[in-house]
């Protein structure tokens, strides 16, 4: 495993040189090129990884460190987005060195370097107690993006602050305490470090007699992932956090911890789908509840955002919606008894290609809202006469847009059918009718999507065009072409996980 040991460590490493450079005034091009060389790294090692696996029966590779069994592992679903956080995080690193100034960068990139480096580190870690370090240090490093000042503060950002660091505090105390109940309800009061790994955790859950430990354990998880991912009830703090925050950091925190807390939902959720089986009642009573949360966070989320007049607290009350989306493939998982991890890790396809679309085209669209505000347009009202001022932006807009209603042939039209089509495969009615509900909210998605392209090429005479520039952009294009052609040939995004 000296591969993701490698990888975490060059990305810590060098978001501390990348910091340094910055109080020795380093030029834009010096910056760009040093942070380039982490990313490169995991371009040439996550494929070697990914051909590994490709090529052996068994889709699970685990390494020791420090003494510590099985402390990292490897699977398709860790694989995929690592890939996707890799690719996303760098064109937007580019993007944001290229569109502010030297002192404004520094900070930023340093920041985003160290949270990449954690985000792999979550991904990769197989120890509870590792994954948990991890998450807490990429947690610490959102903190770290949202206060670097990209074209300076808003008024809103340090209520927005106060709100998430409150509320993710709040969600790490509660998941060390579910991991602390998961860990006595296996291993009792006498266990070692080698035996706290996710896979020896799922195989013995079925031989653990303290059911309601158990319980305990994944009431407090769930809680503190829901949190989180902004689900309902515990969605409050996203949509202020999204638009009081100036736009790059979002636009990073997307791609970085947001589906590294997706990958810890899918991980942490299914991992107790065993006591689904055994418990009859109580798998019903988990399956309504978790269906409840999913259905009112689509339902909220997207009349909530249909409602917005400011643009980008419109997309923070979608990212609520997505939470909902996702909580549908998640208890389809716990009632058919699936882990997602090693040979099972296929079996994650919909729920990853969904929420990787999603940041990626959500990411897209708040790095771009970032670039309309530097020109004063925060609300909905203040969109038309796009086309003319900054057209190039607004075809991204457009695109990363259509993807996110699900308009084919682009990334978000598979991610949706992939959800769809999984809810309504199982052939049983409370996934039918989730899937009803689902195609439903995905119109009213697509309605305030069109919405916001109809302003934006709306005709306005008090506008002229602003000088562009194309090199701040590129990176982003380079992001809306991998949607374009994700949802043209989804195949080879797919093979990521073997099947």
């Amino acid at each position: 495993m000296m591969e993701v040991i490698s990888t975490i460590s060059i990305f810590i490493i060098f978001s501390v040189i990348v910091f340094f450079m910055g109080r020795f005034k380093a030029g834009k091009l010096s910056l760009a090129l040093v942070s380039l060389i982490p990313y490169a790294y995991s371009y040439i090692i996550l494929p070697i990884l990914w051909f590994g696996m490709i090529n052996s029966k068994e889709k699970l590779f685990t390494g020791d460190f420090l003494g510590i069994k099985d402390f990292f592992a490897v699977d398709p679903f860790s694989l995929f987005y690592s890939g996707v956080t890799a690719l996303a995080a760098n064109m937007l690193i580019l993007h944001i060195i290229s569109r502010f100034g030297e002192r404004e960068i520094s900070p930023i990139v340093s920041s985003a370097l160290f949270t990449t480096g954690a985000v792999f580190g979550t991904l990769f870690s197989h120890n509870v107690l590792a994954i948990f370090m991890f998450w807490e240090m990429a947690l610490a490093g959102v903190v770290g993006l949202s206060l670097c000042p990209c074209g300076g503060y808003r008024k809103q950002t340090h209520e927005a602050m106060m709100k998430m660091v409150v509320m993710t505090s709040i969600s790490s105390a509660f998941l060390i305490a579910g991991i602390g109940l998961l860990i006595a309800s296996v291993s009792g009061p006498s266990f070692d470090l080698s035996s706290l790994n996710l896979m020896y955790i799922w195989e013995r859950i079925p031989e653990t007699k303290n059911v309601q430990l158990l319980m305990m354990a994944f009431v407090l998880i769930a809680v503190a992932l829901l949190t989180d991912t902004g689900a309902v009830p515990f969605y409050m703090w996203l949509p202020d956090y999204v638009s009081g925050i100036v736009a790059p950091p979002v636009a990073l925190v997307l791609v970085t911890s947001d589906l590294a807390a997706y990958y810890l939902l899918g991980r942490f959720m299914t991992i107790f789908s065993p006591l689904f089986q055994t418990v009859k009642l109580t798998q019903l009573a988990i399956i309504t509840l978790i269906a409840t949360i999913g259905i009112f966070s689509i339902v909220l989320g997207e009349l909530s955002a249909l409602s917005q007049g400011r643009v980008r607290r419109l997309f923070g009350y979608s990212m609520v919606s997505d939470a909902g989306y996702s909580l549908l493939l998640i208890i389809l998982y716990d009632v058919n008894g699936v882990f997602l991890m090693g040979n099972n890790a296929y079996m994650a396809m919909p729920y990853a290609y969904f929420t990787a679309a999603s940041s990626i085209a959500l990411a897209v669209i708040i790095a771009i809202l970032g670039s309309f505000e530097d020109i004063g347009v925060f609300r909905l009202q203040q969109l038309q006469g796009m086309h003319i001022r900054l057209p190039f932006a607004t075809i991204l807009l457009s695109i990363s847009l259509l993807s996110m209603a699900g308009i084919p042939p682009l990334a978000g039209f598979v991610a949706k059918y992939l959800v769809i089509f999984s809810l309504v495969a199982t052939n049983m009615p409370i996934f039918l009718a989730a899937a009803f509900v689902a195609s439903i909210f995905f119109v009213v998605c697509a309605a305030y999507s069109f919405r916001l392209i109809k302003l934006s090429f709306s005709p306005r005479e008090d506008v002229s065009r602003i000088k562009e520039s194309k090199s701040d952009l590129i990176p982003l294009a380079i992001l809306v072409f991998t949607l374009i052609l994700a949802g043209i040939t989804p195949t080879p995004f797919l093979w990521t996980f073997g099947r």
